[in-house]
């Protein structure tokens, strides 16, 4: 008696064949790619009609006397719509109109209920606004124009000390 395996024979694998592999690794990848795109316009369409969730939203205006002056009363809004209050707030003007940018000796100090945020003594709680309402000078010999968009920036220190700069354009008018 002879044993073993006879010359040209095979030997038989247990198994799926390559073909149902290839086939089952397919409809696989289309499934998980189906997956991910309705995710994802599903994500888009939520932005789309909520839009991005901002900690703050913010707007001001700018008087300016005549068609041009080297001054301007500016007032700044900006709504906490962060889950934290802010205890700090920090407005930095053009600093083509000013030597020093940051506004504050100046006058443009955030204010909530009439007193300056603070962390300590008045932060800014949820869903309320703190307003600065100033009259500004140029340190220089440029004017502040009618018509023309001027940015300020607020920079933010929320509780736990995290930090967010927000631009306010405002256009001045006369």
């Amino acid at each position: 008696m002879v044993t073993g395996t006879l010359p040209g024979a095979r030997k038989r694998r247990r198994g799926i064949s390559e073909v149902i592999a290839v086939l089952l690794l397919v409809v696989i990848v289309i499934g998980v790619t189906g997956g991910v795109f309705v995710f994802g316009k599903a994500v888009i369409s939520q932005l789309e009609t909520t839009g991005v969730a901002t900690p703050v939203t913010a707007g001001g205006q700018m008087f300016v006397p005549g068609s041009q002056s080297s001054m301007a009363v500016v007032t700044l809004s900006l709504r906490n719509s962060d889950n934290r209050p802010i205890e700090g707030m920090t407005v930095i003007c053009p600093a083509v109109y000013f030597p020093s940018t940051v506004c504050a000796p100046s006058g443009l100090v955030m204010e909530y209920s009439g007193i300056a945020v603070t962390p300590t003594t008045n932060p800014l709680p949820l869903e309320m606004t703190a307003v600065a309402t100033a009259s500004i000078h140029t340190q220089t010999a440029a004017q502040f124009v009618s018509g023309q968009t001027y940015t300020f920036l607020v920079s933010i220190v929320f509780a736990g000390g995290s930090t967010q700069t927000v631009d306010i354009e405002v256009t001045a008018v006369s």
